[in-house]
């Protein structure tokens, strides 16, 4: 993502390989999805019981990000079903 965030919102489109358009906020709240699936998995591989209310999550962004696209980031993550 650009840090020009003109435009950016929950509306925003972006294009994968194909040209296909998705709407951004979800492949960004989808790929925080996977992260924290795969930590659970690696987690469950180890035979460590974790709780997802025992994490305390944090998600750093670029400071040069306008309050714009850290608010985009931010929505993103709200939108992660954990």
């Amino acid at each position: 993502m650009s840090y020009f965030s003109q435009g950016l919102g929950t509306h925003t489109e972006m294009d994968d390989e194909s040209g296909r358009r998705l709407p951004a906020i979800k492949v960004f709240s989808r790929s925080i999805e996977a992260l924290t699936s795969h930590l659970f998995k690696l987690l469950e591989n180890k035979s460590i019981s974790v709780k997802p209310t025992e994490i305390k999550w944090l998600l750093t962004v670029p400071a040069i990000w306008d309050d714009t696209a850290k608010g985009f980031m931010r929505e993103a993550a709200n939108r992660v079903i954990i």
